[in-house]
């Protein structure tokens, strides 16, 4: 930036588009990282749902009687 601003004459016009330039790539970095950590939350959360669906309730009174049989 300084070295464009040292070979224009619009000094001012220099600082504000490198500023802008900036503050645009700092958003859209910030918007990527924070696409990449909700996706990865979100697929967390979804497997967790899916084991705990997947399982067999257990019934305590077939729980009981197994134990009762194999004894």
């Amino acid at each position: 930036m300084v070295q464009v601003m040292v070979q224009q004459e619009a000094k001012a016009f220099a600082a504000i588009f490198f500023s802008l330039m900036m503050m645009i790539g700092n958003y859209m970095l910030l918007n990527l990282f924070l696409a990449i950590l909700l996706k990865f939350i979100s697929e967390n959360g979804e497997g967790d749902e899916d084991d705990e669906a997947t399982k067999e309730p257990v019934d305590s009174a077939d729980a009981s009687k197994a134990e009762k049989d194999g004894n």
